[in-house]
């Protein structure tokens, strides 16, 4: 048996457990939070102290905004605002601060926007050995009113997480998929995502909506060809926790996929499928539903 297929099943069949610390949640909000609908804001490049910790800044910086979604703000698309940013000279850091602090009217003008939030990671650790690996990450994010230059809410949050060889090394979580799918980070995402929805949960809160679907954050259907034998196809979603999880192939209806670790999703299907088949995901809260669809891959 393929050695990639063989650990997609440890990962079906033995939930993983994994050691965490979180660190204390901090927040602070103005007395007088902007209440106009919808409130247009656009969110920043994320800062680092150290160029090593960029990927990370790059990746929560997007799981933060796709969580932002759940809330009632208007959020300006990532490529628009690097776009904006670009053409006005405004992609340096230093200067991006500087803007803020000094005149931050000017954002307010270049992006339509009444508030920006800006980000900075503090701690980018990942560490792998042979049998223990750990990452650990703290950010903050601050949202700024551009008319007056004041915060409206700053967040800070920390998140610690470790894995060892008999509760599923984070190494092999994501060698179950990546060689034919290319997500080798899979399981950062997850830890990532954890991070992002603590950091951006008080601005949902702050800025409600009566309809908000679940985040699927990604999702991958991997196929190993048993010939003369019926194919075996394992399926893993990433998203939100707590909700139900189906997959479809074709006119096969809704299967049910089962949540073996937070946020993290399997499934599993026999049968005989096509290389051009493809899975929908579906990740479904009080009947309101958010669907994915994915490509089958075909293991070697």
């Amino acid at each position: 048996m393929n050695h990639y297929i063989k650990y997609a099943i440890l990962l079906i069949l033995i939930p993983p457990s994994i050691t965490a610390c979180a660190r204390k949640l901090e927040i602070e909000k103005s007395s007088a939070i902007p209440r106009m609908s919808p409130l247009k804001v656009a969110v920043l490049p994320f800062a680092v102290e150290k160029e090593e910790m960029q990927e990370g800044a790059d990746l929560i910086r997007k799981l933060f905004t796709a969580n932002l979604k759940e809330s009632s703000l208007e959020i300006i698309e990532i490529s628009v605002v690097d776009s904006i940013l670009k053409k006005h000279n405004l992609f340096d850091q230093d200067k991006i601060e500087q803007t803020i602090t000094q005149n931050p009217r000017k954002f307010g003008e270049i992006f339509g926007a009444n508030a920006v939030i800006r980000g900075k990671i503090h701690k980018w650790q990942r560490i792998y050995a042979l049998v223990e690996s750990s990452v650990e990450t703290e950010a903050w994010v601050k949202m700024t009113d551009t008319f007056s230059g004041n915060t409206i809410i700053s967040v800070r949050k920390g998140e610690i997480r470790n894995a060892g060889i008999t509760r599923i090394p984070t190494g092999y979580v994501a060698a179950a998929i990546s060689p034919v799918t290319g997500m080798q980070k899979l399981y950062l995402y997850q830890l990532s995502n954890e991070l992002s929805r603590n950091l951006a949960q008080p601005f949902i809160d702050s800025f409600q909506t009566d309809i908000s679907k679940p985040l699927i954050i990604t999702a991958c259907a991997v196929l190993k060809k048993n010939e003369p034998f019926a194919d075996s196809l394992y399926l893993v979603l990433i998203g939100d926790s707590g909700k139900h999880a189906y997959f479809s192939i074709g006119d096969s209806g809704k299967i049910p996929m089962t949540e073996t670790s937070k946020g993290c999703y399997h499934g599993y299907i026999e049968g005989s499928f096509g290389n051009n088949d493809k899975a929908v995901f579906t990740l479904s809260r009080n009947n309101i539903e958010s669907n994915y669809t994915a490509k089958i891959s075909v293991s070697d």
